[in-house]
C-alpha cells in the first residue's frame, strides 16, 4: 500500500521512531536491577547474562537506529528534518543507497561502541573486578534475520573465583533484507525517471511518501509483519531532486 503524508506527519512519526528507542533504553535499564539486584554476587553466570542481555538489547537499538537513517547510524550525506538525521538514497540523479555490508557495519560499531559502556554500568559487590578489551561485532544480514557475533574477552575476579568470557551471539527477526531490496528498487525507479515514483499497486510492504518540501521526499518502508520492541520494522531514507 503506498500512502501519503504531510509534512508534519512524518516529524510525527520519526518523533514516535525516536521515543521508541528512549523506551527501549529505559526499559532495559530498570529490568537490568530485576535480574541484578544490588547484592548481586558478581558470579560468572551473573554476568554473562547480563552481558548477554547488553548485547541483546544494544543490537536492537542499533537496528532502529540504523533504520531510522537510511541505513546509517552516523549519517554523514543526509537530509535533516529537524528530529532525525535521514540519509540521502537519491541525490540530485545520483544513487546513493548504501550496500548490505555498509549497513552491517554501521550496526556492529554500534554495537562495539555501546556494550562496553553496558557492561561498565554492572552493579559490581564484593570487590569484584572486571576488566574487558575492545568489543568486535560481525553483523549479518539474512533473508528473514539479522545475526549478531561479537567477540568481547571479559576478565572477572571476585574474593572466590576467576574466570574469563568473550563470545556472545544476538540475532533479530527481520525482513529488512527484503525491505532493503525494495527500497533499492524504488531509488532504482528514481534514477530511471528523474526523481519521479511512478505508483504502482501491490507492493511487498506499506510505504509512506513524504513530500518534506520542494525537493526533499522522505520515503518510509513499514513491515507490520517483524516486530522490534513491539513497534513494525521500518527502513527511512530521503531522495532529493535537481
Amino acid at each position: 500500500m503506498l500512502k501519503k503524508r504531510g509534512k508534519a506527519q512524518v516529524t510525527l512519526f520519526i518523533i514516535i521512531a525516536i521515543i521508541i528507542v528512549a523506551i527501549g533504553l529505559t526499559v532495559f535499564f530498570i529490568e537490568k536491577n530485576k535480574i541484578f539486584p544490588n547484592n548481586s554476587s558478581g558470579t560468572m553466570p551473573e554476568i554473562k547474562i547480563y552481558t548477554q542481555e547488553c548485547l541483546n538489547q544494544i543490537s536492537k537499538e542499533g537496528f532502529i537506529a540504523m533504520s531510522m537513517q537510511g541505513g546509517y547510524t552516523n549519517p554523514k550525506n543526509f537530509f535533516d528534518s529537524n528530529t532525525s538525521k535521514i540519509s540521502y538514497w537519491y541525490y540530485a540523479g545520483s544513487k546513493l543507497t548504501p550496500s548490505l555490508r555498509t549497513i552491517e557495519g554501521e550496526i556492529s560499531k554500534y554495537i562495539d561502541f555501546y556494550l562496553p559502556i553496558c557492561l561498565s554500568n554492572y552493579p559490581k559487590k564484593n570487590q569484584t573486578e572486571i576488566s574487558f578489551n575492545e568489543s568486535k561485532t560481525i553483523s549479518t544480514i539474512q533473508s528473514n534475520k539479522i545475526v549478531f557475533q561479537t567477540t568481547f574477552p571479559i576478565e572477572v575476579k571476585t574474593e572466590d573465583l576467576e574466570f574469563t568470557f568473550k563470545d556472545l551471539n544476538a540475532e533479530i527477526d527481520s525482513n529488512f533484507f527484503s525491505m532493503y531490496n525494495f527500497a533499492s528498487d524504488i531509488t532504482n525507479q528514481l534514477i530511471q525517471n528523474n526523481g519521479i515514483l511512478p505508483l504502482n499497486e501491490g507492493l511487498p510492504f506499506d510505504l509512506l511518501v513524504v513530500p518534506y518540501d520542494q525537493k526533499n521526499v522522505v520515503y518510509v518502508v513499514v513491515d507490520n509483519s517483524t516486530l522490534v520492541e513491539g513497534q513494525p520494522s521500518i527502513l527511512v531514507f530521503a531522495a532529493k531532486s535537481k
